[in-house]
Parts: structure tokens; C-alpha cells; sequence
């Protein structure tokens, strides 16, 4: 079962992006899944729950998965912009701002512009409201406001500058001066949890007992870090069926290559950060055609059409251990993979795209790595000039 869970900010949030010893150190954007299960383990084991059979489950199995947890302002659900979307440099922002140009997606577009159909007036790095070049990334993440528009979510960071402690006097260290940026104290954030059905029952007694205030990140012990749970609802209904999806992916594709295209078209949007590995554990930076097919465990080709994709190196520090983590090459949220394939069996690549949406891909998925949509919606459905 799946279960949303909101949560606000009520000190600042220092959420280290590496191990750097600079004395300026940058901060996440979101809440990882790794700082919220063990914020959430510290405060079940404060709480006098112990190691008992729900603490096993739910920390310890690998089987319940969290998060990420991405920011939000006015919805209760936001995710990463696409890296195929675009706005113009001069008006940014959406639309539903009255000052902004609007934001589009450039996938089939691009694709339209690789297949010479797209037309010789529609120039691709001109705004059309404006005509001045060039468009940009959007960048960060969004979510749908009442009106069912979509917004850019909005994120406040401090500056927190400190001194260092000398270890033998336990004073200020002359010349030990350091910042960092910590997420602003009332950012509200949301994302989901997934627990085995077997135990979300008790976990949703869990939930609902008590305020739950847990600490991530760093300068615990100093007033940062504090989250507060402010709702834990069941997410009810699944997502559209992927099927349908392909199909509306599909017929936009047509409209915009001006007919029906041979073979068939998805494309794979990243939720969240993806680590891959091949056959001999080395880290991928791409998802290719074949590599997608071992993963889904079909027969037959699969062609990588287009990609727009970052990748970015997750550090981490495991401290209970006291010892840092493993480091690993990860794709970055908001990367777009567009494939074809004609010799695929429709319903069996359906069926194993429906799983992996599902599931996810990749390694550390109890942490939120490796969320990914099949033909996600903005592709084909979003917001136009």
C-alpha cells in the first residue's frame, strides 16, 4: 500500500549534497528517502517502539520504500520538471502567470525536427510569443495548482555561516570560519511511502497515534532539522493504465510528424534518481536501447531515439557506522529517454512497462532511487504556447 505523507519544515534544513570540507557547502533540494527513514527510525526507537517485528519490517527488510520527498506550496504532490522542458529567457514561467510566455515540452517536437516534418517557420529556440531567442530549461519542480495548471514550486534557502570549535579548548577556532545553505524553516514537503499490505495497517496505527517530529540532516543537536508530520493519507486509485498512455503518446507523435508513425513510440521520465548498474556492476550513465531490454526481459530490438539527461555523483555519510557511503553514479530526476520498437510483441512490452513503472528500476529503491512514468502525460498533454 501507499501512503502520502506531508510534512513542514519547522527549523532549517541542512541537507548536505556531498561530503565536501569546504567552508561553503551547498544543500538538497528535497527531503532524500534515506534522511526520512532514518529520521523516522530515530524517532520510533526514542519513542520506546524498540527493535520489534514492525521496526524489522519497515527499516530493515528493504521491502517498504521512501520517498523522495519533493517540496510543494499550495498542492500536496510535485514533481521534477523535465529536462525537455523549455520557456522563454525574457518571460519565464508558466502560464497561468499572467506575465509569463508558458513552458512546453520539446520531446515530439524534437523528434518532429530529427524526422524533417516539423516544419521550416517553427524554429524550436524561438518563443513564439515574442520571437526572441533563445528558450531555457525550466529546472526545479512543479505541481498542479487548483485550477489544475501546472506551477513551478517555489524553494527558499538560507545562508547559515558558523564558527568552528577548537577540540582543545572548546572555543572559538581563529580563522575557522564556514557557511552552508540549509532549506528554509515552513517548507512544506510530500511524498510517498510504500508498505507491504501485510503491515500497513499497523503502520497506519503508527501514523495516526501521535505528532510525529523527527530530525534529518545536519546540526541536529544544534536546532536544525526538525520535520513535523503534518497528514499521512492512503493513496487511493492507481495511475492511468500505461496502455492508454502509450496510445495518447502515440497519436500526438502523429500529429505532430503529420501521420502514423512505423513501429511504436514511449518514452521513460525520471521521478527520481536512478542508479543502474551492468552485468559487471558498472555504473551506467544511460539507459540504450538494449539495456533496456534486459531490463524489462524482452526479445527483440529497442531503439534509443532521443535523450535528454544529467547524471551527478550521491554521497552520503551512514551514521550509525560512522562511516561514509558507498559512492554512486546516479541519473538524474527529470531525465527523458525516448524509444521505438517494431518487432516487440505490443502487449508482452505493455504488460512489462506497466511492472517497471510499478516498481521502479535500478538500485537502492527502498531509498526513493529509480521512480520513473511511462509516456508521462507532460510529453503529450502539456501546457502549449
Amino acid at each position: 500500500m501507499k501512503f502520502q505523507v506531508d510534512m513542514e519544515a519547522l527549523s532549517p534544513l541542512a541537507l548536505a549534497k556531498d561530503r565536501s570540507t569546504l567552508n561553503y557547502q551547498g544543500c538538497q533540494d528535497y527531503i532524500p528517502g534515506a534522511s526520512f527513514r532514518g529520521g523516522l527510525a530515530g524517532w520510533y526507537l526514542q519513542e520506546g517502539g524498540g527493535e520489534d517485528p514492525l521496526f524489522k519490517e519497515l527499516f530493515l527488510s528493504g521491502r517498504c520504500r521512501f520517498g523522495p520527498f519533493y517540496p510543494v506550496n499550495r498542492g500536496t504532490n510535485s514533481e521534477p520538471i523535465p529536462l525537455t522542458a523549455r520557456t522563454c529567457k525574457t518571460f519565464p514561467g508558466f502560464k497561468r502567470h499572467d506575465e509569463a510566455h508558458g513552458v512546453k515540452d520539446l520531446l515530439l517536437p524534437l523528434l518532429a525536427v530529427k524526422k524533417d516534418v516539423y516544419g521550416d517557420n517553427e524554429k524550436l529556440d524561438y518563443c513564439p510569443r515574442c520571437a526572441r531567442p533563445p528558450l531555457m530549461p525550466v529546472g526545479g519542480f512543479m505541481e498542479k495548482a487548483a485550477d489544475d495548471q501546472w506551477d513551478k514550486v517555489s524553494l527558499k534557502k538560507l545562508v547559515i555561516t558558523r564558527t568552528a570549535i577548537n577540540d582543545l579548548t572548546g572555543t572559538v577556532d581563529e580563522g575557522q570560519l564556514y557557511s552552508f545553505f540549509a532549506l528554509a524553516e515552513g517548507q512544506r514537503f510530500s511524498g510517498e511511502v510504500e508498505i507491504d499490505d501485510q503491515w500497513a495497517g499497523a503502520a497506519e496505527e503508527l501514523f495516526a497515534e501521535q505528532e510525529i517530529k523527527l530530525r534529518v540532516g545536519r546540526g541536529k543537536t544544534r536546532g536544525l532539522g526538525v520535520l513535523r508530520i503534518t497528514g499521512v493519507t492512503l493513496k487511493a486509485g492507481e495511475d492511468s493504465p500505461v496502455g492508454l498512455k502509450v496510445e495518447g503518446f502515440n497519436r500526438a507523435l502523429g500529429r505532430y510528424v503529420g501521420g502514423e508513425e512505423d513501429g511504436l513510440y514511449f518514452s521513460i521520465t525520471l521521478k527520481s534518481d536512478t542508479i543502474l548498474r551492468d552485468l559487471f556492476f558498472r555504473p551506467l550513465a544511460g539507459i540504450d536501447g538494449e539495456e533496456l531490454a534486459k531490463i524489462l526481459g524482452i526479445k527483440g530490438s529497442i531503439q534509443l531515439e532521443h535523450s535528454s539527461l544529467n547524471t551527478s555523483l550521491v554521497q552520503g555519510w551512514n551514521y550509525l557506522q560512522g562511516l561514509p557511503r558507498e559512492d554512486c553514479l546516479a541519473i538524474n530526476k527529470g531525465s527523458v529517454f525516448l524509444y521505438k520498437t517494431r518487432d516487440v510483441d505490443r502487449e508482452e512490452l505493455l504488460e512489462k512497462l506497466a511492472v517497471l513503472e510499478r516498481t521502479g528500476v535500478g538500485l537502492r529503491r527502498e531509498e526513493g532511487f529509480g521512480k520513473l512514468s511511462v509516456c508521462d502525460s507532460f510529453h503529450w498533454e502539456s501546457e502549449q504556447w
